[in-house]
C-alpha cells in the first residue's frame, strides 16, 4: 500500500524551548528541528520543504492557529501536527494548557493555548485530510484525551466502538478514504515529562531513532502502529515509564513511512555474484545535546526519566475519558518479532476444527420487515441492549442512557444522565433489575430499572471504560479496561461482585493494547475478551488465568466478541472487514472469515437459537448470517445513513436491534 501523498500533506511542528517565566527547554528545539528534517527526507516521507512549518519558539497562540488552520486547509492526505513543551492544567487537574513563551504557571490564561481550541481547529480546517495525527510531547498531556467528552465520540462518535464519526460523514469524507484520526500524548493526565541530559525528550527520542534507523524486522514501509510499538519495546528495555496510545479508524495502521531498516532481498548469483544492493546509512543521531530539561509545567527538574504516554483517537480524537496519550499521533503497535507484547499470530487459513461439525443445511433467508426507528438522541447511539423479558430497549448515546417500550416503540421516561461523560456500552442484568453503563468518565455506572435511579458506581479505573457483561447469573460483572490499573503495562478486564461493589481479584491482562468488547459464555465459566492488539483471549473466570494460546488471525482491531447460546462458538468481528467464528474448546477457526462487509465490521450478536449471526458495519449495512454453513442469508438490511455500531436480538429471537452514528436505533421484524 502506498505512503500518505507527500504533496497533498502537512505538517506543523511547534517546540517551545524558550520561556520568560518557566525552565528554558533546550532539547525540544533539536527535537523539533531533527523530527522536521526527517519528515522532509525522502528516505523517510519526503515532504515538500513547502508543506513543514517549524514555527518559531516565540509564537502566540494566534500564530500557532493560523499556521494549523492554514496547514489544514490545505491537507487533503494527512496533517500532522506536532508540541513538544512545558504541559500546564488547572487546579482541578482537567484542562491542559499548551505553555507558549509568555506562560505564566499562576495564571494559565496568559500565554498558553488550551488544548480544546487546537484541537477544534484541527478539526474544523483539517476537515478535508483524510488522516489527522496530533502528537502532544508535554506535562499532562493525557488530559488531551479525557477533555472533550462531550464531544461525538471519536470525535468521537462511537465511543464504544471508536468506529465512526458522525462530522466525517458529514463533511462528505468516504469510507474509502476515511483514515480518522489519532493522537499520541507523552505523559499521563497526571504524569509529567522529563527530558535526560543533553538528550532529546525521551519519547521524541525514540521515536527520532526509529524514523532514522527503521526496524530491521519489518516490510518496506512503517505505519504509526509500528513505530509506537518500537518505541515501546526500547523504553520499556531502558526501564522507561511506557508510552499509550489510542487511534480512530485505520489512521494508525496505513503505511506512513519508509522503513529505512529494510533492503530488498539480493537476487540469486546467476555466473557471478551480484553486486550488494546500496545500504543508504541512516543519519546519525547529534552526539551531544543541551543539559537537562523539564518539559512539566510546575514541578522542579529531576534528573529521571519522562513518563510518557499515548493515545489515538478518532477523527481528531477528542475525548477518550482519561485515556492515557502521547507524544506522536501514531497508532503503534510495533510488528518486530523480538517485541513480548506483540502476541498477534499468522493469519489462520484452513483450520480444521477436532470436533464433530453439523452437516449443512440449506436455510432460506428469513423475511425482514424494517419497523420504525427509534429517534432522539442527539449524538451517535453507540450500544442497545434488550432486557430479559424483551419488554424494554436500552441505547446510550453521548451521557444519556434511555429505555424503550419494544410494544410500543416509545421512549420510556425521560433519559438518564451519566455525569462522568459519554456512554460506550449497556447491558441488562439478567433479572432485569438493573443495567450497567460504561464510557469514558473511568466509571460505570448501575441504575436500578424501576425506579430509574443510579446507584453506587464502579471505580478506581485509570482509564475509560469500553464494554459491560454480566454473567448469566447475574452475580458478576465484566468491564473491559482501556488499561488494566493505574500501573498496569499490559490491558484486559475486570471482574465486579455485583452485590457488593467489589473488584475481584486483580484485572484480567494479557492484551498489549487496550480491550474493546468482553461477553461471558453461557455458562458463566469462561469471559471472552477482544482488543485493539487484533487478538482474542479466553480466560477462566474462577481462576482469572488465560486459557490456552490467544485467538490470532485478523489483521486488525477486534471491535466485538459474542458467545453462541450453546457456548460452543466465538464471534468476531474486526476493522479488517470482517467477521469470523471459533470453536471454544480448540481455539481454531470454524470455515472461512465471513465477508460481505464494506468496510470495518463493529458488532456481532447471535440469535437466540443460535442459527443466525448478525453483524453490523461502518457501510450503514447489517447482514444475517446461516451459523451452520457461514454463508450469508438475503440481502443487506439497509436503512441507517451511518455506521451501524451495535447489534442485539430479542430474547425471542423475533426482533434485531441496531444503532448507529446516524443517531438512531432501528427495529428490524423476523419471521
Amino acid at each position: 500500500m502506498a505512503l500518505p501523498d507527500p504533496r497533498a500533506s502537512r505538517a506543523v511542528l511547534i517546540g517551545v524551548h524558550d520561556y520568560r517565566q518557566l525552565d528554558p527547554l533546550p532539547g525540544v528545539r533539536l527535537g523539533a528541528r531533527r523530527l522536521a528534517q526527517l519528515l522532509r527526507d525522502p528516505q523517510v516521507w519526503g515532504l515538500p520543504r513547502r508543506n513543514v512549518t517549524l514555527l518559531h519558539a516565540q509564537a502566540s497562540a494566534n500564530e500557532v492557529l493560523e499556521a494549523v488552520r492554514d496547514a489544514g486547509e490545505t491537507a487533503t492526505d494527512t496533517l500532522i501536527v506536532y508540541f513538544a513543551g512545558h504541559g500546564l492544567r488547572d487546579r482541578g487537574g482537567e484542562q491542559l494548557y499548551l505553555a507558549l513563551s509568555d506562560a505564566d504557571d499562576e495564571h494559565l490564561e496568559i500565554g498558553t493555548l488550551a488544548y480544546p481550541t487546537l484541537r477544534r481547529v484541527i478539526t474544523g480546517a483539517g476537515h478535508r485530510a483524510s488522516r489527522r495525527i496530533t502528537v502532544l510531547d508535554c506535562c499532562f498531556s493525557g488530559l488531551a484525551i479525557s477533555m472533550g467528552g462531550d464531544v461525538s465520540v471519536v470525535d468521537r462518535p462511537s465511543l464504544a466502538r471508536l468506529l465512526d464519526e458522525q462530522e466525517d460523514d458529514e463533511d462528505g469524507i468516504g469510507d474509502e478514504g476515511d483514515y480518522g484520526s489519532c493522537v499520541l500524548t507523552s505523559a499521563a493526565r497526571t504524569e509529567r515529562s522529563f527530558t535526560p541530559p543533553g538528550r532529546y525528550p525521551d519519547f521524541t527520542g525514540e521515536l527520532i531513532h526509529v524514523l532514522e534507523h527503521g526496524i530491521s524486522e519489518a516490510g518496506p514501509t512503517l505505519s504509526i502502529d509500528d513505530i509506537w510499538r518500537r518505541v515501546r519495546l526500547r523504553l520499556q528495555r531502558r526501564g522507561r515509564p511506557l508510552p499509550q496510545q489510542f487511534g480512530h479508524n485505520a489512521a494508525a495502521v496505513r503505511p506512513w513511512v519508509h522503513n529505512r531498516a529494510h533492503h530488498p532481498p539480493c537476487p540469486e548469483p546467476t555466473t557471478k555474484p551480484a553486486a550488494p544492493p546500496a545500504v543508504t546509512s541512516s543519519a546519525p543521531r547529534a552526539a551531544e545535546r543541551p543539559s537537562q530539561d523539564r518539559l512539566s509545567g510546575n514541578a522542579s527538574p529531576r534528573p529521571m526519566l519522562r513518563r510518557r504516554t499515548f493515545v489515538m483517537a478518532g477523527a481528531v480524537i477528542t475525548a477518550l475519558g482519561g485515556m492515557s496519550a502521547g507524544i506522536l499521533a501514531t497508532w503503534d503497535e510495533s510488528k518486530g518479532d523480538d517485541d513480548p507484547t506483540d502476541i498477534g499470530g499468522p493469519e489462520i487459513t484452513s483450520q480444521i476444527p477436532t470436533s464433530p461439525r453439523p452437516t449443512p443445511n440449506t436455510r432460506s433467508a428469513p423475511e425482514v420487515q424494517a419497523l420504525d426507528a427509534l429517534t432522539g438522541h442527539p449524538d451517535t447511539v453507540s450500544s442497545v441492549a434488550f432486557s430479559p423479558d424483551g419488554k424494554l430497549l436500552a441505547t446510550g448515546s453521548g451521557d444519556t442512557l434511555r429505555l424503550w417500550h419494544v410494544g410500543a416503540r416509545k421512549q420510556f421516561g425521560k433519559p438518564l444522565t451519566d455525569p462522568t461523560g459519554v456512554i460506550s456500552s449497556v447491558a441488562f442484568s439478567p433479572d432485569g433489575e438493573l443495567i450497567a453503563s460504561s464510557g469514558f468518565g473511568r466509571v460505570v455506572q448501575l441504575w436500578d430499572v424501576s425506579t430509574r435511579t443510579q446507584g453506587r458506581p464502579l471505580t478506581g479505573y485509570a482509564e475509560a471504560v469500553l464494554s459491560v457483561a454480566f454473567s448469566p447469573d447475574g452475580k458478576l460483572l465484566a468491564t473491559s479496561d482501556a488499561k488494566g490499573d493505574a500501573s498496569a503495562s499490559a490491558y484486559g478486564a475486570s471482574l465486579w461482585d455485583v452485590a457488593t461493589r467489589k473488584q475481584l481479584g486483580k484485572p484480567l491482562v494479557g492484551h498489549a493494547l487496550f480491550v474493546w468488547s468482553v461477553d461471558f459464555s453461557p455458562d458463566g465459566k469462561i469471559l471472552a475478551t477482544g482488543s485493539n492488539d487484533e487478538t482474542v483471549l479466553l480466560w477462566d473466570v474462577t481462576t482469572h488465568s488465560q486459557l490456552g494460546k490467544p485467538l490470532t488471525g485478523h489483521t486488525s482491531p477486534v471491535l466485538s466478541v459474542a458467545f453462541s447460546p450453546d457456548g460452543k462458538l466465538l464471534a468476531t468481528s474486526s476493522w479488517d472487514g470482517t467477521a469470523r467464528l471459533w470453536e471454544v474448546t480448540t481455539h481454531k477457526r470454524l470455515g472461512k472469515p465471513l465477508t460481505g462487509h464494506t468496510g470495518p465490521v463493529s458488532s456481532v450478536a447471535f440469535s437466540p437459537d443460535g442459527k443466525l449471526l448478525a453483524t453490523g458495519g461502518k457501510d450503514h449495512t447489517v447482514l444475517l448470517w446461516d451459523v451452520t454453513i457461514q454463508k450469508r442469508l438475503g440481502k443487506p438490511l439497509a436503512g441507517h445513513t451511518g455506521s451501524v455500531l451495535s447489534v442485539a436480538f430479542s430474547p425471542d429471537g423475533k426482533l434485531l436491534a441496531t444503532s448507529s452514528a446516524d443517531r438512531t436505533v432501528r427495529l428490524w421484524q423476523l419471521e
